[in-house]
């Protein structure tokens, strides 16, 4: 296990990488162009997409498709820890694959469904690093996040990334019922 300096610890395994994340205590420093305090939203990913569907021999997969028949690109789990709602930082080793073209943001789903999208806007501080912002506090009440969660993020190209939220007891959580299931009446 790498430590770093930060409140958060970084484990990698082949394209996995473990991620105990805090909120940022005090003001994020962020990027802002010349002469505002907006931050500074970074290009869209499908540069990097292509560069790297470019690399692979299989072809890139249209992102209509379910999470099962798309090939998964990079995948981290995140602890959560301290404030769920709050901004949440993306691991280095996520935000190194991306770097060039980042987002201004991710299209977040729960994994066991593709029907219900989350925009979350990303924001970078003045040390590269990756943050969840606007858009996550709401992704966060839906799913009732809590400190201690295991999240398991599975980036699939596009900003297209999927989630699967285990509670403390480390069990998953299911959010959608399945239709199919027969009435007892």
């Amino acid at each position: 296990m790498e430590n770093y300096s930060s409140s958060w610890e970084t484990t990698t395994l082949m394209k996995m990488a473990v991620v105990s994340m805090e909120e940022p205590s005090g003001a994020l420093p962020v990027r802002r162009r010349a002469g505002t305090e907006t931050p500074v939203p970074a290009s869209g990913f499908a540069m990097a997409a292509a560069r790297r569907a470019a690399r692979s021999p299989s072809p890139a997969t249209p992102s209509g498709l379910q999470e099962e028949e798309r090939q998964v690109l990079f995948e981290f789990i995140v602890v959560l820890k301290g404030d769920p709602l709050g901004i949440q930082r993306l691991p280095d080793k996520f935000t190194d694959f991306v770097t060039g073209d980042e987002s201004a943001s991710l299209h977040l789903w729960e994994a066991a469904c593709g029907c219900c999208r989350w925009i979350v806007d990303v924001i970078f501080d003045a040390r590269g690093k990756m943050y969840l912002h606007t858009g996550w506090e709401k992704f966060a009440r839906y799913h009732h996040l809590e400190g201690d969660f295991v999240l398991m993020f599975s980036y699939l190209g596009d900003a297209d990334m999927s989630v699967n939220v285990f509670d403390e007891t480390r069990c998953r959580r299911h959010y959608h019922i399945d239709n199919t299931e027969e009435d007892d009446d």
